[in-house]
């Protein structure tokens, strides 16, 4: 039968020829599996760019004896708000729980779920899917390099961090920015710039300061 309870199954085959009958016996060991079930939850429900999320919950095996549920590899799977998915792996504890942490790079609204593929005993599990809100980070401009003097014809270079504002002993910089930088001249003549920040977050204007008197730069 395409289903069947779990158990033995007993089967006997018997054929003639030639006037000599013949007779197999074979037994049928079935095991059915067992559904399993995924719990997740996602903290918190809306974050800043490039804030922590934690994603946790539990993988239940029913049945399973002590510490079964131990060191199963858990996905979890994201879709951004550009629709581009992407997955990241966890295992579970001894008592089958589970714990991700992401930091989200994209500002909009996200979906995530948990799955585990299953084993010899139980049934692949799918979590339900929950959904989290990206929002902008405070920003703010961090001066890396500000010279206080410089000879007439000599070069100085000014550096600049564009920086998020968010947890952290050190404010992460915030890659591929516009950023514009305004220099003005003791005359009050200026120039702009529109300078694009690197990797992490810095952006460099190099000046040659051709008269004599206080400049000011801007940005």
């Amino acid at each position: 039968p395409r289903e069947a309870e779990e158990g033995s199954y007993a089967f006997r085959l018997i054929g003639a020829a030639e006037g000599v009958t013949h007779e197999l016996q074979l037994t049928l060991n079935v095991r059915v599996k067992r559904e399993s079930f995924i719990t997740l939850i996602v903290e918190p429900q809306s974050v800043e760019y490039m804030g922590k999320v934690i994603f946790s919950g539990e993988l239940i095996l029913p049945g399973v004896e002590a510490g079964g549920e131990a060191d199963k590899e858990i996905t979890i799977s994201l879709v951004k708000p550009s629709g581009e998915r992407i997955e990241r792996k966890t295992r579970t504890n001894e008592n089958g729980e589970f714990k991700l942490e992401y930091r989200p790079d994209e500002v909009g609204k996200w979906r995530a779920e948990a799955t585990w593929d299953g084993d010899d005993l139980y049934k692949p599990a799918r979590s339900e899917r929950k959904g989290f809100e990206v929002v902008k980070a405070n920003s703010f401009i961090k001066w890396e390099r500000m010279p206080e003097t410089a000879k007439i014809g000599g070069k100085i270079e000014i550096i600049i961090r564009l920086c998020s504002g968010i947890e952290g002993r050190v404010p992460p910089g915030i890659a591929g920015q516009t950023v514009s930088v305004e220099v003005i001249s003791p005359m009050g003549i200026s120039r702009s710039e529109e300078l694009e920040t690197d990797k992490y977050g810095l952006a460099r204007i190099e000046l040659a300061p051709e008269i004599e008197g206080r400049w000011t730069v801007k940005v």
